[in-house]
């Protein structure tokens, strides 16, 4: 790094670390500042790359400007508009107006004398009795149960316990410890917290069996169990056929230390997305940590084939 090099090209945040005496270690913090910069310009549109089709530059998107001067007549008839501002803004009023009208006289909402507009309070919508009759049935058939009881009947028929820990549990203890680790994991908890409300455990039991669920494919193959068994009840063939499926994006808060974990723009947290793809049977067959506030048409995809590939039958179709 020349130690005449011009610093007003670089962010002042990096001025200190390029002006130190070692110009090797100031040569790195220059491509460590010109990576942080090229990322900036990629995310807020200054920078762009021609081949890509999330970067590109905003012109390209747009139609080219002697063409529009040519069409836009055209193109603002044929969407019923109109190129005067007055007389556009003039319909907006007056459907507004029109609007305002119909949802006073229906009494959607209420403009109080101070001028507020006040939406009424939501009004719950009344059970149909048919539904409360196969509440009270199924729940009379099942009775009162445990949710410890149901884990274990679960594993018994299931036995996702011997998936997760890579071997069949060689006492109670392991498999008690088993089903603590699988609570820390998917509660708030930690392996203190759990061996607080189940007795008989130590932490270190419940910290062993977190590490041994964390091995490559064990929850994703336990998972995959525990959907194949659900689906084996006539009753989901009511909700789907497993050929349809819905996904999303969740936040999880995260450590910033994290490689993917960002700002979360609603509650200003460090949190990471978890993509989950959901069948139309209600069964969660695939889940991928994404990073929030990218496009999330490539892990959709991922998770649709990835169910694929293992079936033969009632694939997804894109």
């Amino acid at each position: 790094m020349p130690k005449d090099f011009d610093l007003n090209i670089a962010d002042p945040v990096w001025h200190e670390l390029l002006s130190v005496p070692d110009r090797k270690k100031a040569l790195a913090a220059f491509r460590a500042a010109t990576l942080t910069s090229a990322r900036r310009g990629l995310k807020g549109g200054r920078l762009w790359i021609d081949h890509s089709w999330e970067h590109r530059s905003r012109e390209d998107l747009l139609i080219p400007p002697e063409e529009w001067k040519k069409v836009r007549s055209h193109l603002i008839s044929a969407l019923s508009l109109t190129s005067d501002p007055k007389l556009f803004l003039e319909r907006i009023h007056a459907n507004l107006t029109a609007g305002l009208a119909a949802a006073l006289t229906n009494g959607k909402l209420e403009i109080d004398s101070a001028g507020h507009v006040r939406l009424p309070a939501l009004q719950a919508i009344e059970i149909e009795p048919e539904a409360i009759r196969s509440r009270d049935a199924i729940f009379a058939v099942i009775g009162e149960v445990q949710f410890s009881d149901m884990l274990v009947d679960l594993d018994v028929q299931i036995a996702f316990s011997e998936v997760l820990l890579g071997n069949r549990a060689k006492s109670s203890q392991e498999l008690i410890a088993c089903y603590g680790a699988l609570l820390a994991h998917g509660t708030e908890n930690d392996a203190k917290g759990v061996t607080a409300i189940i007795p008989g455990l130590q932490v270190s039991h419940v910290s062993a069996a977190m590490r041994a669920l964390k091995g490559h494919g064990r929850l994703r193959r336990a998972n995959e169990q525990v959907v194949e068994f659900q689906r084996q009840h006539p009753i989901t063939e009511l909700w789907g056929k497993g050929s349809k499926g819905s996904a999303d994006i969740m936040s999880l808060d995260a450590s910033r230390h994290l490689f993917n974990a960002r700002i979360d723009p609603r509650r200003r947290t460090f949190a990471a997305g978890i993509y989950t793809h959901v069948l139309d049977a209600y069964g969660v067959f695939y889940d991928q940590p994404i990073v929030l506030n990218e496009r999330q048409a490539g892990a959709a995809v991922q998770g649709v084939e990835h169910y694929n590939d293992a079936r033969d039958d009632n694939a997804i179709r894109l």
